[in-house]
């Protein structure tokens, strides 16, 4: 049995499971700004920069600051941020 098809399975289940739950975390409406960073494949700290720069809206509750998904869905459809 070569080495690739031993693995070949174990490394496709991996990243069914890891699509599942980066899908799974994203379905949601409002993201965390770690989530919205991630989502957006963005370091916090250039993610911070968008936010300063008035070009990411942000809600805040509390201390924490939430993101709207479907609004960053919107804006990158449109043509980025």
């Amino acid at each position: 049995m070569s080495c690739c098809r031993m693995f070949g399975n174990a490394t496709r289940y991996y990243m069914e499971d890891r699509f599942m739950s980066v899908f799974c975390e994203t379905s949601r409406r409002w993201l965390t700004r770690r989530e919205a960073s991630e989502y957006l494949t963005l370091s916090p700290s250039q993610f911070d920069n968008l936010v300063r720069a008035g070009r990411i809206q942000i809600a805040r509750v509390g201390r924490r600051i939430l993101v709207d998904r479907l609004w960053l869905d919107d804006r990158l459809a449109a043509g980025g941020l």
